[in-house]
């Protein structure tokens, strides 16, 4: 019977290679040899995307395109090729005769190994950059899992990570707080990249922004709403982990150029910046603009005793410095006219084959972008009737740059082996001018208020990982990483300057007045050490009766480790006058030229610069060490039943230092100490209707931590926003989850599921206003419980399967869509927040995404894809009010996105796109406000963006 079954099987594998072949060899020029072909599905005839053709022991080959097509260059010789896809059989093709001026056009068919097709373990060894291989593994996970690949996020003209998380269902993005997942911002999220955690960049944030990684580093995001095992447990939102590229099989190196406009300035609008240079439009520029030398070495007396926070910079010690004689910046604006966003890339990769079981790759990213932002809008502020406090115009003019290398070297050993060391280096910059001219009521004036900022961001993270499978019968399998990150976040030089109108004449301003509380320049920057670790073995054991897997039992055990050391700095310098000289100072100023008048001021005598005291002090030190142990045991109840069980426990250690603000600034630092340990389960199950189709459930708790500077009880001033006060009595919030999903996959592509999910919190923190002499302060309070519930569907679909239609072949359409429910009680006992019961502050009823992509070879040459995107949000809460104040409602906008791109001889690529065709406007109302009162308290128009891009692979 065993001769039978080996004959049978060798018979339909050579009849497959016969029927799903076709070898044909063409013409070409004489001082070329080439193996070419396409690749298709044998049971569908799509192409196939991100199949692996090569030669077996060397390094010569490649993976097909969106189209299935392949294209080698390669020496005349006798070779065996071979193909390889996830899912599929591997196919060999042996004895192809390749001579010189001939091209070998290869049509393959691969036929779908159902063997494959049960669940996977996601390891490093995966390429799961296209979309395709993305959903197949969404598709054969054990575990509840979303992907996006590469592929899609290019598809869709996606530049950033966090642009490209707003196309999953259930997330959106709001302005102040970055991603919000099921209505839970950044406090209830993590950021891992390759799997280790990675540090921030915002000391009032817990997660780095995601807008800071560009997508051409990435190659799949992994998005977790469930919990598992191997993940931190300090999230209740998501948890994404960010894959960067892979080795390549094939050497290639690309170049590209982009260019673009914002609507504002293609009209012919100038464009304010602050004090621009070349190191600024490079995004370089904060050393030039860093506390000068002479007044940081001031500010440093007393460091020596490390118990005690720094001596303020008292009147005596810098009253007689002179702005023009130490600051290399002015706050008179520049004005640019015509300004284009500009862009270059280039990357580059090969694998080297070292010996027969030996080989070594790299990959290699570099990247550089800036674009030109402009708002117009109004700002007020209103009582809880609608009246009117302040009633503002503005316009904001903003520079952004970012730049970003990757390099990545990966060794392969025996092809049970692999280690790879990743080197990342993010930078950001922004740089942005805001003026305001309107009329406050607290002064009884018109008042013209200008801010200029500047703002860099440095990230480093350079990682060890390492996989190994340790059991020819895929029995143990070991997988590690280590990692060293570092961020600087600094905000160099930030200008103030407020002017009023004069009574007589509306077109004449003048200084305000009291100027030791409305002009100066405020230093702000932080600084982080990450250290991080993860271990994880694996182990399967019991025979599976089924032979879908090779065991029925896999136990996993684990280890994580994290620490961060971060220390902050500020200083608030300040105007301060002498009365014996400001009778004789005329205070009259151009908006344009403030410098005139400050220097005038500044050189008689009449204004001094003087440090005005933070409350909270200037420093700011913690330190915080996560060690953490987990067990996960999988059980294969037979090929359709599946079963994952979960336990973690986390223990963290934090510390923190800070000026305790009811003591002396002369007393010693005050340090709170933190330490819970937290034990977490999980459980996952699905059920296979078929080889298409899943049933899963989780369920699982969580915690979500207090932020460190949450935590304590300093106080410390944000320009422009006002006091913020920390809480030690803030507990953990307990969060319990439940998700209930079913998907399916009828075509290789194609995807349709719904999600229901359920989330409980006790003790949800929420950032809340208080009342505060001469404004508002902020502090963080545990509410009582919230709780978010909702529905989830997602669609991808071929329009030719669904209308079995050729025509519509090339079209493909996307679909996400949320339906969610959210409310938070408030505890009687926080007096000042108005409303006690109501929405999660973020959460949107609906979130809509949706997109249309039309993908045509036209020519054997030429290839061009046209996608189409659609986004909504319905209305949700911006600012939590309180005092009476109604809470602040933004309302839904509607965006629509257009992206052409195009491809020639498979190295020419070009093509453009349109940002917000619709040019909405961001919309902010306040609830509660009289009949017939104007609710508007935001409101601003920031145009639309046209841009071209241009490449070349070599």
């Amino acid at each position: 019977m065993k001769r039978n079954l080996f004959l049978t099987l060798l018979f339909l594998t050579f009849s497959s290679l016969l029927v799903n072949a076709a070898v044909v060899e063409e013409v070409i020029p004489e001082d070329k040899s080439v193996i070419k072909g396409t690749i298709t599905d044998a049971k569908t005839g799509e192409p196939l995307i991100g199949v692996n053709v090569f030669v077996p022991g060397t390094v010569i080959g490649g993976s097909t395109d969106l189209d299935g097509s392949f294209f080698i260059e390669i020496d005349p010789g006798k070779y065996t090729l071979k193909m390889t896809l996830i899912g599929y059989e591997d196919v060999t093709i042996p004895d192809l005769i390749v001579t010189r001026g001939k091209a070998l056009n290869i049509q393959q068919k691969l036929i779908e190994d159902s063997a494959l097709l049960g669940e996977v373990v996601i390891t490093a060894k995966m390429t799961r950059d296209s979309e395709v291989s993305a959903i197949l593994v969404q598709q054969n996970s054990v575990i509840m899992l979303e992907n996006v690949s590469s592929d899609e996020l290019s598809r869709k003209g996606i530049s950033n990570v966090e642009e490209g998380l707003t196309k999953v269902a259930g997330i959106t993005k709001q302005a102040t707080r970055g991603i919000v997942v099921r209505g839970l911002g950044d406090r209830y999220n993590n950021v891992l990249l390759n799997g280790l955690p990675l540090p921030s960049l915002d000391p009032d944030k817990k997660s780095l922004p995601l807008s800071m990684f560009p997508t051409s580093v990435i190659n799949t995001l992994s998005i977790n709403k469930s919990y598992m095992g191997r993940l931190y447990g300090d999230f209740a939102g998501a948890t994404v982990d960010i894959e960067t590229k892979n080795t390549p099989r094939t050497a290639f190196f690309n170049i590209g150029v982009s260019g673009g406009m914002n609507s504002y300035y293609l009209s012919g609008d100038d464009q304010k910046l602050d004090n621009t240079n070349l190191t600024g439009y490079l995004g370089i520029d904060k050393r030039r603009r860093d506390l000068p030398q002479y007044l940081y070495a001031l500010s440093q007396l007393g460091h020596y005793y490390e118990d005690y926070p720094y001596p303020y910079l008292n009147t005596s010690v810098i009253s007689n410095i002179k702005g023009s004689e130490i600051f290399e910046t002015k706050f008179n604006p520049d004005v640019r006219k015509t300004p284009i966003d500009f862009g270059f890339s280039m990357s580059g990769g090969k694998t080297f084959q070292l010996s027969d079981a030996v080989r070594l790759g790299f990959v290699s990213t570099a990247n550089f972008s800036s674009d030109n932002d402009k708002k117009e809008g109004v700002q007020r502020l209103l009582d809880a009737q609608g009246g009117v406090i302040k009633d503002y115009d503005f316009q904001e003019w903003a520079y952004n740059t970012k730049l970003n290398a990757l390099l990545a070297l990966t060794l392969d050993v025996n092809s049970k082996h692999r280690f790879t060391f990743n080197n990342l280096y993010l930078n950001n910059s922004t740089n942005s001018v805001n003026e305001m001219i309107g009329y406050d009521d607290l002064s009884g004036f018109d008042l013209f208020l200008r801010r200029s900022k500047y703002v860099q961001n440095d990230l480093y993270n350079g990682q060890l990982l390492g996989s190994h499978d340790l059991d020819d019968n895929e029995k143990f399998f070991f997988d590690w990483g280590v990692s060293y990150s570092f961020v600087e976040s600094d905000e160099p030089d930030t200008k103030d300057v407020s002017m009023e109108q004069t009574k007589a004449d509306s077109s004449v301003y003048k200084y305000k007045s009291a100027p030791g509380s409305n002009g100066g320049r405020y230093f702000g920057e932080m600084e982080e050490n990450q250290y991080a670790a993860r271990a994880a073995f694996r182990m399967g054991f019991g025979a599976s009766p089924d032979g879908e897997q090779p065991y029925k039992n896999y136990l996993n055990v684990g280890y994580n480790f994290s620490a961060r050391e971060r220390d902050f700095f500020q200083i608030l310098l300040g105007f301060g006058a002498k009365s014996a000289f400001t009778k004789d100072l005329d205070y009259t100023v151009d908006v344009n030229d403030p410098d005139s008048f400050l220097n005038r001021a500044l050189d008689m005598g009449a204004f001094y610069y003087n440090e005005i005291a933070p409350d909270g002090g200037r420093d700011f030190e913690a330190d915080q060490t996560i060690h953490a142990a987990y067990l996960s045991f999988e059980k294969y109840f037979s090929d359709k039943f599946t079963a994952v069980a979960d336990v973690r426990i986390e223990k963290t250690d934090r510390t923190m230092k800070f000026v305790d603000p009811t003591s002396s600034v002369f007393d010693p630092f005050t340090e709170l100490t933190y330490d819970p340990t937290d034990v977490l389960p999980g459980i996952n199950f699905n059920y296979k209707i078929s080889d298409e189709t899943n049933v899963r459930l989780a369920g699982s708790k969580t915690v979500t931590r207090p932020g460190i500077r949450e935590a304590t009880n300093s106080v410390y001033k944000i320009p422009g926003v006002g006091s913020i006060f920390g809480n030690s009595d803030l507990v953990n919030s307990t969060n319990y989850n439940a998700d209930l999903k079913f998907e399916t996959f009828p075509n290789r592509g194609e995807m349709f599921a719904v999600n229901a999910f359920y989330k409980r919190i006790e003790d949800p923190i929420e950032r809340t206003a208080e009342p505060a002499a001469g404004g508002r302060a902020f502090t963080f309070k545990n509410a009582e419980s919230a709780t978010v519930y909702g529905v989830e569907l997602e669609m991808i679909k071929n329009l030719g399967n669904l209308f079995k239609s050729e025509t519509f072949r090339p079209l493909t359409f996307g679909m996400n869509a949320t339906l969610m429910f959210s409310e938070i009680t408030i505890p009687e006992s926080n007096g000042f927040v108005t409303n006690k019961e109501r929405e999660l502050q973020g959460a949107s009823p609906y979130l809509i995404n949706a997109d249309l992509t039309y993908d045509k070879k036209v020519t054997d040459s030429w290839t061009t894809k046209a996608t189409a995107t659609y986004n909504v949000f319905g209305e949700r809460i911006y600012a939590v009010g309180g005092g009476g104040i109604g809470d602040f409602i933004e309302q839904p906008q509607h965006t629509i996105d257009f992206i052409w791109s195009n491809t020639i001889n498979h190295k020419l690529s070009f093509g453009f796109s349109i940002k917000d065709i619709l040019d909405t406007d961001f919309h902010v109302e306040q609830d509660g406000v009289n009949e017939g009162k104007d609710p508007i308290t935001g409101e601003y128009n920031d145009g639309m963006t046209i841009s071209f891009k241009l490449g070349y692979k070599f």
